[in-house]
């Protein structure tokens, strides 16, 4: 019984070794690389604009500021216009936003996720003012610059 499971192992291991050498991808259709314009000063001015709007999130919903949460939602309208033009926005929860655009087709739909809302802050640990926006030495500093305002952001300028 030994040497016949042996031998399937044995079998099993050479139909993978010969699969694995006779392997040949796809070639890859070649991609010309497109020069995309960005107007840098606009992504940094948003950017820093996002990071003032002090949109922090409390266990205890009663502790949130809802005009900062209000804030953020009306600059989006104002910096991102075309999206709220070409869009159906639903309001979900307290201050969740869905952004429905809808493309040539829908059977093969994309999701693209980041959220505004940030942590309490404990500005003792900051170099910087968290909720300024301060732009430096190419640098934005502040509350949600990586985790997810920042996301959000290049969502919206895409």
């Amino acid at each position: 019984m030994g040497y016949i499971l042996l031998a399937l192992i044995l079998i099993f291991l050479a139909v993978i070794l010969i699969r694995a050498a006779l392997f040949n991808p796809k070639k890859m259709q070649n991609i010309e690389a497109e020069k995309i314009e960005l107007n840098e000063q606009k992504i940094i001015s948003d950017m820093s604009d996002m990071i003032k709007c002090k949109t922090v999130s409390y266990r205890d919903n009663s502790l949130e500021d809802e005009a900062e949460f209000e804030k953020f939602r009306e600059l989006l309208k104002e910096r991102f216009p075309l999206i709220h033009s070409n869009s159906e926005l639903k309001k979900i929860g307290r201050n969740g936003l869905l952004y429905k655009i809808s493309g040539e087709k829908s059977d093969s739909p994309s999701v693209c996720m980041a959220h505004y809302d940030v942590v309490p802050v404990n500005q003792e640990g900051w170099e910087k003012p968290a909720f300024e926006g301060i732009v430096e030495n190419g640098f934005i500093w502040g509350r949600g610059t990586l985790d997810t305002k920042g996301t959000l952001c290049a969502l919206m300028q895409a």
